[in-house]
């Protein structure tokens, strides 16, 4: 497989690993919810990830302990966003945020930030943080292959342009020699190319990771309303 292909599974399993952590850092900003101490612990666990995860560490806490100095780099890069989270992803200074829209921005930019800081800019992918998937089954008739979006697991060419590994598409048609596949717009020129006959195994079906930072928000709500539930009294029997 491609490069590209590992420098999207390493940021797909970042935000899986982070979109906890991210959300509670956002709801610490939040009008009505400031909570400095959270907003700089979150912000540390943050940190404390990504030289991890980079440098090889066993364990998160051993990050400041082995390497101080990628941490302090990390801590002072990433505030470029976390000072100006207005600016930076219109993070709203009165209301309530939309933190499914938000979180997805937020983890885009600091996984630039953080990556940089550690000399690791070349492992950025310039996928957009909407852009997270994730692998669904092949539908099991074929006609509803028609509309779904694939991306493609080898490389595929039609005689004029290739198409890399980890590539989007979408699948236009279908017919008994395969899918034709029509690719996401070029991000330069614009340009979509066309591949025809496209096997099943060359593509994997996918949809977007959107729904991920609803279900960890609601586990969030679920967690504060049972926390804030009084507690039922029970009558001591006579």
């Amino acid at each position: 497989m491609e490069e590209s292909f590992y420098k999207q599974a390493f940021k797909q399993t970042c935000w899986l690993h982070l979109s906890f952590t991210i959300n509670r850092y956002l709801m610490s900003n939040a009008e009505g919810r400031h909570d400095g101490h959270e907003k700089a612990h979150r912000h540390i666990e943050l940190c404390r990830f990504y030289v991890a995860a980079v440098r090889g560490c066993r364990h998160e806490d051993q990050a400041r302990r082995h390497y101080e100095d990628d941490y302090q780099a990390v801590h002072t890069q990433t505030q470029e966003l976390t000072d100006y989270l207005d600016e930076r992803i219109g993070f709203p200074l009165k209301g309530l945020p939309d933190y499914d829209k938000l979180a997805p921005l937020f983890f885009e930019q600091f996984h630039a930030l953080a990556l940089t800081a550690l000399g690791m800019a070349d492992a950025i992918t310039p996928s957009a943080p909407e852009q997270l998937y994730r692998v669904v089954p092949h539908p099991k008739l074929k006609r509803d292959y028609v509309g779904r979006q694939v991306r493609l697991v080898r490389e595929l060419t039609n005689g004029y342009a290739s198409l890399p590994v980890g590539k989007l598409a979408m699948v236009d048609s279908h017919n008994p020699r395969g899918s034709n596949l029509k690719s996401e717009p070029c991000e330069t020129c614009g340009v979509r190319v066309l591949i025809s006959r496209v096997a099943p195994d060359d593509i994997e079906f996918v949809e977007r990771e959107d729904d991920l930072g609803r279900m960890v928000m609601q586990d969030i709500r679920d967690a504060v309303q049972h926390a804030t539930r009084p507690a039922s009294v029970t009558e001591p029997h006579q």
